[in-house]
């Protein structure tokens, strides 16, 4: 297989030969480029921060670029002070890298918009709402609303809600920013996107929402399309147009910096080679694939990842694959509280009363289940031996599960996968994982002190170092992820484990 040098080369004379070619009048693909000094590119995901906008940890200066929106005329961007840019918006933004980042388009388009149905589930973190027989996700502190809209009230509004997001792998709606836009919205407008599934010859399904419609185009299962109406009575609604994405992912043009972020669909396992979905964009890895948080094998359906690399044929070839769920936990779960899949737990071995003190925060909006089907399950020894993949609350000091898998008895083994926070460089004694140790009332702070012997410290491809502690503490960076393997007496309420291995991730 090629190495990535190569590759690089061989896509240089690939863009130099396109250009020489359109120069001379010739027809043939493209290669999306940039200005003097700057390199094309496309990106998808949610703004995190304004002044300009950063999508996916890169930040794009927006003055004069051209922002689309659904049905309404586009409107060139003053400067950094623009409002139409919301944080939580999930953007796609086509430009160039360079010195600045120059945004030259910037499209944003909702996933659903409609009234509440209904209120599904709540928790003080989390409320699932049914907007067109949709299962929205809202999230206190992660889901950013418009002025007029908050968590605490959100199910009680009755205007028309605009809805942007990414639709996970079990069709439910992650919502990252919620607008009230009813008196921006067409006369009882009703909106919904996503793949549609038993495709009948006048109705088919998006998740728990019918929709009647003439028959055009021919749909069959998956087909992405989007849907508008006028007429909606729970859980029909009528179609006045039906539209099939033929783009789902970013862009039928070849470019070479792409990314995009969402939630990972595909036939597990994924392997080298394989292809899967983010947010509806073709993705594969190789082995020059490098991944961040997480590894190869975290590649299951329900992750959320931001994949960047090339995009060519429709096929995003990633370089770099990063997890926004870096947390992982394998244990077993004590003091387990809650009604039905909603409630917490914490981790035996990382609930001593001072810290680590861990609590675990899952619902059914927000987390995936595997082999558990209620509280009993995890209340149990011969089934509470679990593996949680988690990021931090929004809201306070404790995680958030968004998977859970069932892995059978109480077992006395503790693995803990997560960001170093902080590490005693000058005498190589310890390392905190999770917390800050700097506040004694973070219960996350998980220390790990780290012995000259009986300790084995190994590297990102399991190889030990050879001069040991030193050598593990000479490669560890702060945020770097770290997995911590130990044991526990399963008979102690709050044991101290015995951790024997640490690995650089």
């Amino acid at each position: 297989m090629m190495n990535r040098q190569f590759k690089l080369f061989t896509a240089i004379v690939i863009v130099l030969s396109l250009t020489i070619i359109t120069a001379c009048g010739g027809g043939g693909g493209s290669v999306a480029g940039g200005g003097i000094g700057g390199t094309g590119m496309i990106a998808s995901g949610s703004v995190t921060e304004k002044g300009s906008i950063t999508v996916n940890g890169v930040k794009y200066n927006v003055e004069g670029a051209s922002f689309e929106r659904e049905d309404e005329a586009p409107i060139i961007l003053p400067d950094e002070s623009e409002t139409e840019t919301r944080v939580g918006m999930v953007l796609e933004v086509e430009g160039e890298l360079g010195t600045p980042n120059k945004a030259f388009t910037i499209r944003y388009e909702d996933i659903v918009e409609g009234h509440i149905d209904s209120l599904v589930s709540a928790t003080t973190e989390v409320k699932v709402l049914s907007i067109l027989g949709q299962q929205v996700i809202v999230e206190n502190g992660l889901t950013q609303f418009d002025g007029s809209l908050a968590f605490a009230s959100i199910e009680l509004e009755g205007g028309f809600i605009e809805v942007s997001g990414f639709r996970r792998a079990d069709g439910k709606i992650q919502a990252t920013y919620l607008e009230d836009r009813t008196s921006a919205t067409p006369a009882g407008r009703l909106e919904v996107r996503g793949p549609v599934t038993v495709v009948d010859a006048d109705t088919f399904m998006i998740g728990s929402l019918m929709v009647n419609y003439s028959g055009t185009p021919v749909l069959t299962d998956n087909t992405v399309v989007e849907v508008k109406g006028a007429s909606y009575t729970s859980p029909t609604l009528t179609a006045s147009s039906v539209e099939i994405d033929t783009t789902p992912g970013l862009s039928s043009e070849n470019f070479d910096n792409a990314e995009v972020e969402g939630f990972v669909q595909g036939s597990e396992p994924i392997n080298p080679g394989d292809t899967f979905f983010v947010d509806g964009q073709d993705v594969l890895y190789d082995a020059f694939t490098v991944f961040e948080g997480g590894t190869a094998a975290d590649l299951v359906n329900g992750t959320k990842v931001e994949a960047e690399g090339a995009l060519s044929g429709g096929v995003l070839t990633a370089d770099k694959i990063t997890f926004r769920e870096n947390i992982r936990i394998e244990g077993n779960a004590v003091s387990v509280a809650g009604t039905g899949l909603n409630g917490q737990l914490q981790i035996q071995g990382l609930n001593h009363p001072t810290y680590p003190d861990i609590v675990i925060v899952f619902s059914e909006g927000v987390t995936e289940f595997n082999g558990i089907n209620d509280l009993i399950d995890l209340q149990s020894t011969s089934n509470n031996n679990i593996r949680v993949r988690a990021r931090y609350s929004s809201i306070g000091n404790n995680l958030v599960a968004t998977r859970i898998d069932s892995r059978g008895a109480e077992d006395s083994i503790l693995i803990l996968r997560a960001p170093a926070t902080s590490a005693d460089y000058a005498n190589e004694t310890s390392i905190v994982l999770l917390g800050d140790i700097t506040d004694p009332s973070d219960p996350l702070t998980t220390i790990i002190n780290t012995p000259l012997s009986g300790m084995a410290y190994s590297d990102e491809t399991d190889n030990i170092f050879a001069n040991g502690r030193a050598g593990f503490y000479s490669a560890l960076t702060i945020g770097q992820e770290i997995k911590a393997k130990g044991s526990i007496n399963t008979v102690v309420t709050n044991p101290v484990p015995t951790w024997t291995e640490l690995q650089l991730e």
